[in-house]
């Protein structure tokens, strides 16, 4: 097992497995964003904001397969947006 985190954002729901996070979309997370993946889950324990939720959002999505544009989601991202972040156990190799 191993941890993962579910992200609701908005209407779309993605599970970040952090361990199989490719280093290329590790690199396009960063590109995207100006963070890296790990700065982010960083903030998100020490203090997390809106930006720091869309850029795992960003993460998820992309490691789901789909085409997120970071301007669409940190443009569309308010206090009034329904976010909710767990963690969960995740079977090693679950897509």
């Amino acid at each position: 097992m191993s941890t993962a985190v579910q992200l609701t954002f908005g209407d779309n729901e993605y599970t970040l497995r952090i361990g199989q996070v490719t280093g290329r979309q590790r690199m396009k997370v960063r590109e995207a964003t100006g963070v890296s993946l790990m700065a982010a889950l960083a903030q998100l324990s020490t203090s997390p904001d809106l930006d720091t939720v869309a850029v795992l959002y960003y993460a998820a999505a992309i490691q789901a397969g789909a085409d997120p544009n970071w301007n669409t989601i940190i443009d569309s991202v308010t206090p009034e947006t329904p976010i909710a972040l767990s963690l969960v156990e995740d079977e090693p190799g679950e897509a």
